[in-house]
């Protein structure tokens, strides 16, 4: 067979779900007992609402018989469809619905990153593609189909702003679910527990437009109205971008104002713009084009439906406004500094990470999105927590107001560095930045500090995956009780190493420790570092610090 274009692979797509919802609808009038399923989704369009419901009940909903309905399918009439059609199946199958970050775009690919997997995809979406951004939110799964990966049934946007709350929730459900199954992986939680998912993303929609019911209502009607005469001339995908600008919209400007969207002719779409620029809202040239084209098919839908209102004047200033959107999009600062760490670090780190090192760094980020929850979230006494808590203001992730932790500038540009990235600068700090006589609040003891290169030194000796008895190889030169209570339990956190406190050898109440193979490559570097300018290492160059002494 040949290779197939986009068109026919869509083909096989549809002609696959086709059967499969069929499957699905004799499996029901066959069945006399059925329970009753409470199915979440934002309401403001029934058909998207039945779609994701098909597309729910079809991959995560589990019969009596312990099965979902490809399963049922695929083993009862596969005989029903041909080898490509099994194919699709099989690999929709694998899929589980998550958020999904675009992270780039090339062509008709773009690169996505599941943030709660954490697992990265390149996927094929031709008409998509040319719509959305980078960073831009995407609900919904990911499979692949016969060539490429592809998102799968209905998707939807998420704004932005409800990126952290949507992920506190998913976090917290998550970790409620652990105390019941605590050997739960995420993408299995995901999977099994897909109706908390739905019913989250709705929450957080209804919570980013903060609406009442009538309001629900009122909106749900004119967005409906509205994406039945795009849908005579444009794509889904379009649709739906164009619905998420409109949203956008009421959430930005006229909700605050105690607005619907009718009352669009009531904007001064030049101060719109400027300061939805200066806010954020609006963060490159392409997403103010996007804007400007959606109101201007709003505008002129209202004028063709005859909806009262001065709309021909709106229309005139948004094609007015149109003919100079290079003017309202300019950068709001210079290049922002990126972190810095021991670059020796990299290749040592980035080919040798490990279960403990990824565990590490989840931890970190659950830290993180709990912040805004906790009310009281600067005393800690957590060893681990007081770390994070130094770091994350050393680097600007956060910043201390009104006696209370929130998120500052760097926060995001943390987030988007790969594991390997996010290692190194933790390891860095722990070396070369974080004062360790800090950790037993009592300062100005720096000697141990001082010879920690003759510790590195020491560690990198040892053999990996070997198991010693810690007071026989530690280094003696001097007392080392930071050392030995606090930083040797943040390097086996971070995989760096296995300390036991529990001795394994026989009548000798010592620790144990070995050296990971990734603990042996850090540690070959951290030893090296006594001829470096170790005062210039690590740290944030602060942009307004930058600009004065450049």
């Amino acid at each position: 067979m040949g290779k197939l274009d986009y068109e026919q692979i869509m083909t096989i797509q549809e002609n696959t779900t086709r059967k499969l919802l069929n499957y699905i609808d004799d499996f029901f009038q066959k069945e006399k007992t059925i329970d009753s399923i409470e199915f979440y989704y934002p309401d403001f369009d029934e058909r998207r609402t039945r779609m994701a419901f098909n597309v729910w009940i079809s991959l995560d909903y589990r019969t009596k018989y312990g099965k979902n309905f490809i399963e049922h399918f695929l083993e009862e009439e596969s005989h029903k469809l041909d080898d490509l059609e099994k194919e699709v199946l099989i690999e929709r199958n694998k899929s589980h619905i998550s958020l999904f970050e675009i992270k780039n775009i090339n062509g008709d690919l773009m690169y996505v990153e599941d943030i709660f997997s954490h697992t990265h995809h390149i996927v094929w979406e031709p008409e998509l593609s040319q719509i959305v951004e980078k960073s831009e939110l995407i609900f919904g799964r990911v499979a692949k189909v016969i060539v490429y990966e592809k998102f799968v049934g209905d998707i939807s946007f998420l704004p932005l702003i409800g990126k952290e709350p949507f992920a506190r929730a998913i976090y917290y459900d998550y970790n409620l679910i652990r105390r019941k199954e605590p050997n739960i992986s995420m993408e299995e939680y995901l999977r099994k527990y897909s109706l908390n998912i739905y019913k989250a993303y709705t929450d957080c929609i209804y919570e980013i437009l903060d609406f009442d019911d009538d309001e629900s209502l009122k909106l749900s009607k004119e967005l409906g109205e509205f994406e039945d005469y795009l849908e005579e001339n444009l794509s889904e995908n379009t649709v739906k971008k164009h619905i998420k600008n409109l949203i956008d919209l009421y959430d930005y400007y006229l909700y605050d104002n105690e607005l619907t969207l009718y009352d669009i002719d009531k904007i001064n779409f030049d101060s719109l713009f400027k300061e939805g620029v200066n806010s954020g809202l609006i963060r490159s040239q392409a997403q103010l084009n996007s804007y400007i084209a959606t109101i201007k098919k709003y505008i002129k839908f209202l004028i063709d439906n005859e909806v009262e209102g001065d709309y021909e004047k709106s229309y005139n200033d948004i094609i007015d406004i149109s003919k100079n959107r290079e003017s309202y999009f300019t950068p709001k600062a210079p290049i922002a500094i990126p972190f810095k760490w021991d670059k020796d670090l990299d290749m040592s780190i980035k080919d040798n990470l490990n279960s403990k090192t990824i565990s590490f760094l989840k931890n970190y980020e659950k830290y993180l999105f709990s912040i805004e929850n906790d009310e009281e979230n600067i005393d800690y006494k957590s060893p681990l927590l007081n770390l994070f808590y130094k770091f994350s203001l050393c680097y600007n992730i956060l910043s201390v107001s009104r006696k209370k932790l929130v998120y500052s500038s760097k926060k995001e540009e943390y987030l988007k560095l790969s594991d390997w990235e996010k290692a190194a600068l933790f390891i860095d700090y722990i070396w070369n930045i974080l004062k360790w006589d800090e950790l037993t609040h009592s300062t100005q003891n720096t000697l141990e500090q001082d010879n920690r290169f003759e510790i590195a030194d020491n560690l990198s000796n040892l053999t990996t995956n070997t198991i010693y008895n810690y007071e026989k190889i530690k280094y003696k030169s001097i007392e080392t009780p930071i050392f030995d209570k606090y930083i040797i339990k943040f390097f086996d956190l971070m995989g760096l190493l296995n300390y036991d406190e529990n001795s394994i050898f026989e009548n000798n109440s010592a620790p144990s420790i070995s050296i990971t193979p990734l603990g042996k490559k850090v540690f070959d570097v951290l030893k090296e570092d006594k001829n470096k300018n170790i005062e210039n290492m690590g740290k944030i160059i602060h942009l307004n610090q930058w600009k004065k002494d450049r």
